[in-house]
C-alpha cells in the first residue's frame, strides 16, 4: 500500500512582473506547531509554451556548507500568503532570485560541485 506524507498547502506566484516571463515560484508551506512558525519551500518554475512544467529548479542557501531548502517563516493562517509574496519580491528586488533562473547548475544541487560563479555568491547570503 502506498503511504503518502502530507507537505502543507502550495501556492505559484507568477515572476513575470520582474521580467521573467514563464517563471513563478512554488511555494509550498506548513505550520510546525512545536516551534509556532510555518516551514516554507520554495522551487523555480518554469513553464513551456503548452503551460507544460518542464524545469523545477529548488531555491536554496548555503549555510555551513550544507544547502538549505526549508527556511521558517512567521505569520498566520491569514497572513502567510503575503508573507511568503512580500518575501519572493525581496529576492526579485535584490536580484536572489536570478541565479536560480538564469544559471546553468538546474540539475539537482550537489554540494561536492562547483556551481557558476554567480549561483554561489548569492546562494551563500
Amino acid at each position: 500500500m502506498s503511504r503518502y506524507r502530507n507537505l502543507g498547502q502550495v501556492i505559484e506566484v507568477s515572476l513575470e512582473p520582474w521580467g521573467f516571463d514563464g517563471w513563478s515560484v512554488l511555494a509550498l508551506y506548513n505550520y510546525n506547531h512545536n516551534i509556532e512558525k510555518y516551514m516554507v519551500t520554495m522551487y523555480c518554475l518554469y513553464r513551456n509554451e503548452h503551460d507544460f512544467p518542464s524545469t523545477i529548479v529548488p531555491v536554496f542557501q548555503i549555510k555551513d556548507n550544507e544547502p538549505v531548502f526549508t527556511q521558517e517563516l512567521e505569520g498566520e493562517r491569514g497572513t502567510i500568503r503575503s508573507n511568503i509574496c512580500r518575501v519572493i519580491n525581496y529576492m526579485c528586488k535584490k536580484h536572489i532570485i536570478d541565479d536560480f533562473i538564469s544559471c546553468n547548475c538546474q540539475e539537482e544541487y550537489d554540494p561536492e560541485e562547483e556551481c557558476c560563479e554567480n549561483c554561489e555568491y548569492h546562494r551563500e547570503g
